[in-house]
């Protein structure tokens, strides 16, 4: 008997302490969007927001730059049809964004692009607008 009140109060004990990162009450936001400045084909674009088959991916925690290999960050965002990202629910810390995605030039021709950024969140109901630069 005294075991399965022990074993039932344990569980509750587990079960109260459970301790949700992106529970209610963290509000902060990372969103923006992706925009291509450089040379493209010989031809320089300027503030072109791109959205073709574009992700931003997050690393949680890093303080520069993670690296190209997007297995490695910890979760990602499709951006939407104006070229907009949006992460809500944050936390307070460190993450580094990195954009990967096409542009799609007037010939119908796609080029691959790339560019990141460092965020810091240091109060949970942070608004932090961040427009992401990528080149070929």
């Amino acid at each position: 008997m005294f075991k399965i009140l022990f074993i039932v109060l344990i569980c509750i004990l587990f079960i109260g302490c459970r301790t949700d990162k992106f529970a209610k009450g963290w509000k902060a936001q990372i969103y923006g969007y992706v925009e291509l400045t450089g040379n493209v084909k010989g031809t320089y674009i300027n503030n072109v927001r791109i959205y073709s088959n574009t992700n931003v991916y997050m690393k949680y925690g890093a303080t520069s730059y993670a690296g190209s290999d997007v297995t490695q960050y910890d979760t990602l965002v499709s951006v939407d049809s104006n070229g907009n990202y949006d992460f809500g629910t944050m936390y307070e810390g460190d993450y580094y964004l990195l954009a990967v995605g096409n542009y799609i030039d007037s010939q119908n021709s796609s080029v691959p692009v790339t560019g990141g950024i460092k965020v810091k969140i240091t109060s949970r109901k942070q608004k932090c607008n961040f427009n992401i630069d990528v080149a070929p």
